[in-house]
């Protein structure tokens, strides 16, 4: 027990290395199921896949808890296979936490389907988890879009711009693509919301269950002003549990009520609900703190609900890149800086793209140029496309969208060399003649 808490005390000060260090000098012999129905080797491994996620190494945490999932088994297995065992040790298997730190870890792995399957299993006994319903609806939003870093990388957009070459010389003709999203297409059916697969319909269920069930950020609950004689009030609604996860300080709550809100604005942008959408994204720049990456998201997904509701002008406001001053994932203030610093230290490094905020910034100014571009303001959104491309700087990364923009421009406006030479150059010379 004395390594166990050795362990725990670097890993709550950031020194995962140590940590590990110390958990590995445990001797095997002490690694055993005790009398108790604890397994100090099911410890083991949860606590070495606990402190690789911390590190940032999903996939060996994976391993890890598979490897406490099964010393977990062989133990309950043993236990059943006994015509009667003690009273106290019922109750001590630990699959249900095991497999939340599984699927977690899955999640973190970019293997969204199988973290579906093991927080689906989790949810089942801790279904007052607001955190773990908002993790299913993440393995679901995973699953219909992995990244988008792919959206950024104009060197493979290139190969993909001229589906075909039709003839040579003058009578040459240059087939481009529809579309250059490999975006999965949203197809309408007759899908329940409750079916629990890892759909954008379950997502959005998910998402109400994870909102309603957020936890209180008030200190105590609220007290009844007045108590009849002789007559018993009702008893308070259990309040919301994030067991087995850890508890949340004020200010993680608030980041968790927002993370809420503009996921639940991406679903349902991709179901079509754009009024719903709308409503999300306001709802998320109303509240009174959120990190530097939910205003963004949160002025990008309402721009687009705004465009799709063809409500263009009130869509380039919401566009402004002075609006988007960071790209931070903590809360602005000083908060409660002990939980906050707690919480940067032992959780995986974030994952966020575009990392730069002239990135950010270019990905605004091209969706207004977007929308100038459907209100037939063509001259306008080709000189801020020529502005954001010429003013980017060699770490800044625009979407590869852009140059489809640019030509389409050309075309419209009769600039058919412009369009011909931009395709010369921005796809497989050897495929298009001189």
């Amino acid at each position: 027990m004395l390594y166990f808490l050795a362990t725990n005390i670097e890993y709550l000060k950031g020194n995962f290395k140590e940590s590990v260090k110390i958990l590995t000098s445990i001797p095997n012999e002490c690694l055993v199921y005790n009398e108790c129905g604890e397994s100090s080797t099911v410890m083991f491994y949860n606590d070495m896949g606990v402190l690789h996620q911390a590190m940032g190494k999903p996939n060996l945490a994976c391993h890890y808890f598979q490897s406490a999932l099964k010393e977990d088994l062989k133990y309950t297995k043993n236990d059943s296979d006994k015509d009667s065992s003690e009273l106290f040790t019922v109750g001590g298997s630990k699959h249900h936490e095991l497999v939340y730190n599984l699927g977690i870890a899955l999640l973190h792995a970019g293997k969204p389907n199988q973290a579906f399957d093991c927080l689906i299993v989790a949810v089942r006994r801790y279904h007052r988890n607001s955190r773990l319903w908002m993790r299913l609806a993440e393995c679901c939003i995973m699953v219909h879009k992995q990244s988008n870093e792919s959206d950024f990388d104009i060197q493979q957009k290139q190969k993909e711009m001229v589906v075909e070459v039709l003839g040579s010389n003058e009578k040459q003709k240059i087939v481009l693509t529809t579309n250059l999203s490999k975006d999965k297409k949203y197809i309408t059916d007759s899908q329940s919301y409750a079916v629990p697969v890892p759909s954008l319909e379950f997502a959005l269920l998910c998402l109400r269950n994870a909102s309603l069930l957020i936890p209180s950020d008030t200190a105590s609950p609220p007290v009844p002003l007045f108590l009849i004689p002789g007559v018993t009030p009702p008893a308070p609604p259990p309040s919301p549990s994030l067991s087995p996860s850890s508890p949340l300080s004020l200010d993680g709550i608030q980041t968790l009520r927002n993370s809420i809100l503009v996921a639940s604005a991406y679903v349902a942008l991709c179901l079509g609900d754009y009024i719903l959408a709308l409503e999300y994204s306001k709802d998320l720049l109303d509240q009174p703190k959120m990190s530097g990456v939910h205003k963004l998201l949160a002025h990008l997904y309402a721009a687009e609900a705004l465009v799709l509701l063809d409500r263009i002008s009130e869509a380039i406001e919401y566009l402004n890149p002075e609006h988007v001053k960071d790209l931070s994932f903590h809360l602005p203030g000083d908060g409660d800086k002990a939980s906050q610093e707690s919480l940067i230290k032992t959780s995986p490094p974030p994952k966020w793209f575009p990392n730069i905020l002239a990135s950010a910034h270019a990905v605004m100014q091209y969706n207004i140029a977007v929308a100038k571009t459907i209100r037939g303001q063509l001259d306008q959104a080709a000189s801020l496309l020529k502005q954001v491309w010429q003013n980017r700087g060699s770490a800044c990364k625009v979407p590869a969208h852009m140059i489809m923009l640019v030509i389409y421009i050309e075309l419209q406006l009769g600039h058919t060399d412009i369009a011909r030479n931009l395709i010369r150059q921005y796809s497989f010379q050897h495929r298009i003649s001189g």
